[in-house]
């Protein structure tokens, strides 16, 4: 008859696996959970304008405007200025400036800024006699929403901008001119949508997993939002915090490759400049520029 075991191994055997397990399950809903709020909430740097229409000296219109997904937006519509003696086509067309339709540019910000962060763009392109949309994407400046995805769901805030040029009768070409994540989101927007006739990428991340890689090692990034982005980059914690995103929010994230999104646009123009005080950029790529011209395939909806 064999003895009853002693109380050690039976807190070895038993209780010691359930605690390791319990931590294990708090380290990684905590991590999760912190990982997913750099992502989600009202961030005050998200929303706080830092420029002004009339500091560039530009005629501007607040609009008012929908995502393709219900998100209300915000964004200035700045009209072209046509007193160059220019137009804004950027190709030699036949019949006189006056005759051919202004270009309209939808200007897309990254993150951590917002609509006003894109005026110096906007004064350039203006001045230009290029018609321009300055969007606050979902979450940021005076837009609705509460959350931010690597891009993909940004893309229906830029089919907005498309829907509203069309609506206010504007017939000329659409180009969209994208920083950072919002060129992601550009990029993303193109490839669903054949009236966008170009976009310009600048800054676009490769994947969102380098972006993390590069902010986490930079000094101006305060401790606080570090933290959240080391666990982000964890083995296993990084898929947790996917989970704690679609819990809180019902989205999936997507991780595609930007690159890949190219291929599925009519025209492409891709800029990174990195410096040392680029956040998102990866600088041992240094700097490169390219352009892409594919043939557009089947639009895969309306916009």
């Amino acid at each position: 008859m064999m003895s009853p075991a002693s109380p050690a191994i039976v807190w070895r055997k038993t209780v010691v696996p359930m605690v390791v397990l319990l931590v294990l399950v708090g380290v990684f809903g905590v991590g999760g959970y912190v990982g997913s709020n750099q992502a989600i909430g009202n961030k005050p740097e998200w929303r706080k304008m830092v420029h002004s229409p009339a500091e560039y000296n530009l005629s501007s219109e607040t609009v008012t405007l929908q995502s393709t997904d219900g998100i209300p937006l915000k964004a200035w519509w700045l009209p072209a200025q046509h007193d160059a003696g220019t137009h804004g086509v950027g190709v030699v067309q036949a019949g006189t400036p006056e005759s051919l339709p202004t270009v309209n540019v939808i200007l897309v910000h990254g993150r951590d800024m917002n609509r006003s962060g894109m005026l110096p763009r906007a004064a350039f392109l203006v001045r230009h006699n290029y018609n321009v949309l300055d969007l606050d994407l979902r979450a940021h400046g005076e837009s609705g929403g509460n959350y931010i995805t690597p891009g993909y769901r940004e893309a229906s805030d830029v089919l907005g901008g498309v829907a509203h040029i069309r609506g206010r009768g504007e017939h000329g070409p659409i180009v969209v001119l994208g920083y950072s994540y919002g060129a992601v989101a550009a990029l993303h927007a193109a490839a669903l949508c054949p009236d966008i006739s170009a976009v310009i990428a600048d800054s676009a991340f490769i994947t969102p997993d380098d972006v993390l890689k590069n902010v986490a090692h930079h000094e101006g990034i305060p401790l606080k939002y570090k933290v959240g982005i080391w666990m982000a980059q964890v083995p296993l914690l990084d898929r947790s915090t996917d989970f704690f995103f679609w819990v809180r929010t019902g989205v999936k994230l997507d991780r595609r490759r930007p690159a890949e999104l190219r291929q599925q646009v009519a025209f492409t123009i891709s800029l990174c400049f990195t410096s040392q005080g680029d956040r998102t950029g990866l600088r041992r790529r240094g700097m490169r520029a390219s352009c892409t011209r594919r043939r557009r395939p089947p639009a895969k909806i309306s916009c």
